[in-house]
């Protein structure tokens, strides 16, 4: 039986604790978070022993994997003391704020032996993997242009996501999804431009980035939360190539990024009829969770999220932001 923990019990936080419990071999043990209220009922909705302190939580129980749904500026932070004590982990998205930060979390691994993956969790979601199966078998043909959409409501789950120093809002907590996945199905990006604009919180909520990537390739995604209003969480992709294109979208209720789901892709091609792609009806945490555990515990290489391919997002990403606040292209990192 492979014994999870969850460290910071937030929204996320829920949808880690659901996935855990729709494996078999695999349980939550315990759930970490200063605050006691929804940790208490997160603990007690799954059997789970309820921790102030992640200390005396690592200090007790036998862990196997813990999962850190925490603020993004507490990682770094959080999986040295994990590494340290020789637990595998896997880390909300993303990474952490900066490049500079990101390399610490890896060198807190790789210092101390443990796996760690980044919960990217885009690359295992249901439409996407279709995309990224299609790309990599080459039924599209040469990609001409690729279009990345992502919008939700201001999420209520934390204050710190629209801080513009700890979470910095649509352009930290959404456009790291397809930022990555662009990065995923073409590789490491050379230079990018953005255009954003600050909303009441003080952050760049609505980013629309223009990347030109390595292998020449340009794709366009866009971010935005929708401040005081119900927009529903609804993300879409185009992938235009000189063989077919690929076209996604998907829905759901405002504020919950699973409930009452409408999902659609169809492929066009010449001279044939639309077809419309059975798209799996499966929860991607639970498939992300699946195979971190897998290849944690086989202590195989974790090929789908590498680390390398998460410090290359994180450094596309503060282009991004750079890109974002000088109105300038600006290169990317090459890591």
């Amino acid at each position: 039986m492979t014994k999870v923990a969850i460290v910071g019990a937030g929204a996320v936080a829920g949808l880690h604790a659901k996935a855990v419990a729709s494996l078999d071999g695999v349980t939550l043990c315990a759930v970490s978070d200063p605050l006691p209220g929804k940790a208490d009922a997160l603990a007690a909705a799954h059997g789970a022993t309820t921790y102030r302190e992640l200390d005396d939580m690592l200090d007790r129980e036998e862990i196997d994997v813990v999962i850190l749904s925490l603020p993004t500026f507490l990682h770094a932070e959080y999986v040295e003391r994990c590494a340290a004590r020789g637990i595998n982990i896997l880390c909300e998205k993303p990474i952490e704020m900066s490049l500079e930060d990101a390399r610490k979390v890896v060198a807190s691994a790789e210092n101390h032996g443990v796996a760690l993956m980044v919960a990217q969790v885009v690359r295992f979601w249901p439409g996407y993997v279709d995309l990224k199966r299609m790309y990599d078998a080459g039924e599209l043909g040469d990609v001409l242009m690729a279009s990345f959409s992502r919008s939700s409501t201001v999420p209520a789950r934390g204050g710190w996501i629209i801080d513009p120093d700890k979470g910095r809002g649509a352009i930290q907590d959404m456009h790291i999804h397809d930022i990555d996945f662009a990065s995923y199905l073409f590789g490491p990006a050379e230079r990018v431009y953005s255009h954003a604009v600050r909303d009441y919180t003080g952050c760049f909520d609505h980013v629309v980035s223009n990347v030109t990537f390595r292998n020449g390739i340009k794709a366009v995604a866009e971010a935005a939360f929708t401040p005081k209003n119900t927009y529903p969480f609804s993300t879409s992709f185009r992938v235009c190539g000189t063989d077919a294109t690929a076209e996604y979208s998907y829905r759901a209720s405002p504020g919950n990024t699973t409930a009452n789901v409408q999902a659609q892709l169809q492929v066009f091609r010449q001279d044939s009829p639309v077809e419309n792609v059975v798209v799996a009806d499966y929860d991607p945490y639970a498939r992300q969770l699946e195979y971190f555990v897998d290849r944690a515990t086989k202590k195989l290489p974790i090929d789908v999220v590498p680390l390398a391919d998460s410090l290359r997002s994180i450094s596309l990403l503060d282009a991004v932001r750079a890109s974002a606040a000088s109105e300038r292209i600006e290169t990317v990192v090459q890591v």
